[in-house]
């Protein structure tokens, strides 16, 4: 069985690895890395195919202390905290990933920088990366990296997730607890900020779909091309739930925050990957988990 290890395992997308990987009985046991700072312990996930290290990953030392002992087939790393703490963590894992077979950065799509809200097509792999703001900087820089460190590599770049077990510091978390306690639904610049969105599952299918093709040095944008904008997600989560139209607001705020970020998913699908669920499926059943795990809401 193929062993793969994870830095920040205790974060959102990457438990939901964990859990979907073990729960379909994939050939692969894991191996946790994380601090579990600002997190609550329960959501450590516990599986006699699952180990967890409590450690920080810029801890070179230790970090290839655990790599050495453990053997990993696969390392997959997403930078994470502050802008140091990001390079560092990085630069840390390639210094420890010398002997391992394959190294997998998960990268963001805001690395290409923004596009105008009208008329500019999602970017290709291709296109050259203007990232406007540091932690975007900060996720280029560990890409660059990653390439010039001679590993075997595959670098993701993702576009907004949602799924089970996301905090309210989320969007859609965010409005099903407003939605669900019928507050106000305040929607900045009158709802037209635009994200690509994508279910943890997708990004998890296209993982191991990559893992399988075992292609060596790529970098493919992860993009099932669902675009919404902030107003569209509000009124699918109040279609599903059944009420709270009356309770959006939109606000004509500008807090400098660029309004779409795009990427073309061309290249992955050219391999024979495609989302298994539409949109509207993805969004039915996290709107389900939430009001059937209320708790996480809090």
């Amino acid at each position: 069985m193929a062993k793969i290890l994870i830095t920040g395992a205790s974060r959102f997308l990457q438990e939901n690895l964990i859990r979907k990987a073990i729960h379909y009985k994939l050939p692969y046991s894991f191996i946790g890395v994380d601090t579990v700072e600002d997190l609550a312990l329960s959501n450590l996930y516990v599986s006699k195919n699952y180990k967890f290290y409590l450690n920080d990953i810029s801890d070179t030392k230790l970090l290839r202390t655990i790599i050495c002992y453990e053997k990993p087939d696969v390392v997959i790393h997403q930078p994470f905290g502050s802008i140091e703490n990001m390079l560092l963590g990085t630069q840390s894992v390639i210094e420890a990933c010398r002997d391992v077979p394959k190294l997998i950065y998960l990268s963001t799509n805001k690395i290409y920088g923004p596009l105008n809200q009208e008329g500019f097509a999602p970017k290709e792999e291709g296109k050259v990366l203007a990232p406007v703001d540091p932690d975007a900087a900060a996720v280029a820089a560990g890409e660059l990296l990653i390439t010039t460190s001679g590993l075997d590599y595959n670098i993701l770049r993702l576009p907004d997730l949602f799924g089970p077990r996301q905090t309210t510091l989320a969007l859609i978390p965010l409005l099903i607890k407003q939605i669900l306690n019928e507050n106000q639904l305040d929607i900045t610049y009158k709802g037209t900020r635009q994200r690509d969105w994508l279910h943890t599952s997708e990004i998890f299918n296209a993982l191991f779909f990559l893992l399988e093709k075992n292609l060596a040095n790529q970098i493919y944008n992860v993009s099932a091309g669902w675009e919404f904008s902030d107003l569209e997600i509000a009124q699918h989560l109040c279609n599903l739930i059944g009420k709270g139209h009356d309770h959006i607001r939109l606000l004509d705020t500008n807090l400098g925050e660029p309004l779409r970020y795009a990427a073309d998913g061309g290249k992955l699908k050219t391999l024979g990957w495609a989302p298994k669920k539409k949109f509207r499926e993805r969004l039915e059943a996290v709107v389900g988990w939430y009001q059937d795990n209320v708790w996480a809401l809090k």
